[in-house]
């Protein structure tokens, strides 16, 4: 951020998308100016905070989120402020200005060289197409990957554009599709033995296909929203700070244990921070897609001049939403 004139960071705190205790919450702005040569000290002080402070009669509350929320943001900045030994400017300015993952293909700051965010659906990525990633990277780049926090691939260093982009083609990668491709993800629940097939990361992959098939991509764009899927109620995919998160349950039925989700809607993050509110409980996977269908049906049928998906949501009540979600008539 910017303050008189100099550069340097704001901090937020105290933030966690997980379900353990006491639950999730968005993180507070502190609401002071830290220079640059004071971040690193900043960071280690908070942990430091933690490791002396936090709880050790109890594993469920040894959490830094739990430390902050009983003691509030004061406490917090002044006990961080004696602990450095110094006082912080105070910062009232905005947080964020925009939030996006850099779709597609982008200049780099590097004159002549240019990056490819490579969206891979639902996270999942065999070992023959990361041969073919790699390869291209060592031909068009520099041999670099990098990792996103959306679970895709950045290919950095890039001089040729087209052919870069040809040769994935190739190989059946699509950069040409909506932001949902980008920005949607699913948690690893085929690795953890909590879920039953179709895992998070296939059941996102199927949602993000049939509204690709079912909606245009303008509209899409327009609607501007995320999936997120967590295969267990440990919600590892940050499914309440999504437009659309699914939150994963097991249940029992016929004998047989049944993959359900509960559906979140309304959550956001950076400049509409809001945590999502569960509509729909125990919702049979099958029921899934078509149910979020409707959703994005009603959707394109009621929305307002420009208005978003999270927008929609909120402009709504639960009633409401249960409703758009559930089949009823024709489309």
């Amino acid at each position: 951020v910017r303050h008189n004139e100099r550069v340097g960071f704001t901090v937020l705190a105290g933030g966690s998308v997980g379900s353990s205790l006491p639950g999730s919450r968005l993180a507070q702005p502190l609401g002071i100016f830290i220079p640059v040569d004071d971040a690193y000290d900043v960071a280690i002080a908070s942990i430091e905070i933690h490791r002396e402070h936090s709880s050790r009669e109890s594993k469920a509350k040894a959490r830094f989120k739990w430390l902050f929320h009983s003691w509030g943001r004061d406490k917090f900045v002044e006990v961080l402020s004696d602990k450095l030994g110094k006082r912080f400017d105070g910062y009232t300015g905005p947080l964020f200005y925009h939030t996006g993952v850099h779709e597609g293909v982008q200049p780099q700051i590097q004159e002549g060289f240019s990056y490819l965010h490579l969206p891979i659906l639902g996270g999942l990525l065999s070992s023959e197409d990361l041969t073919t990633v790699a390869h291209v990277a060592d031909t068009y780049g520099n041999g670099e990957l990098r990792l996103t926090p959306t679970q895709n691939i950045i290919i950095p260093h890039i001089t040729q554009k087209t052919k870069c982009l040809n040769a994935l083609r190739k190989h059946g990668f699509n950069l040409a599709g909506p932001q949902l491709h980008w920005n949607s993800m699913g948690c690893a629940s085929d690795f953890c033995g909590k879920t039953v097939a179709p895992h998070a990361k296939e059941l996102c992959a199927q949602l993000i296909n049939r509204f690709e098939t079912r909606f245009s991509h303008e509209l899409l764009d327009e609607a501007g929203f995320r999936i997120h899927v967590s295969g267990c109620y440990n919600n590892r995919c940050a499914n309440v700070i999504s437009e659309i998160g699914l939150a994963g349950r097991l249940s029992r039925a016929d004998g047989s244990v049944k993959q359900s989700y509960h559906i979140l809607l309304g959550g956001s993050y950076g400049i509409t921070a809001n945590q999502g509110t569960v509509i729909q409980e125990n919702v049979p996977v099958a029921k899934v897609v078509p149910m979020l269908e409707q959703l994005v049906f009603h959707y394109s049928q009621k929305k307002a001049a420009q208005e978003t998906l999270h927008e929609f949501c909120l402009r709504h009540s639960p009633l409401e939403l249960q409703h758009f979600l559930n089949p009823s008539g024709e489309q």
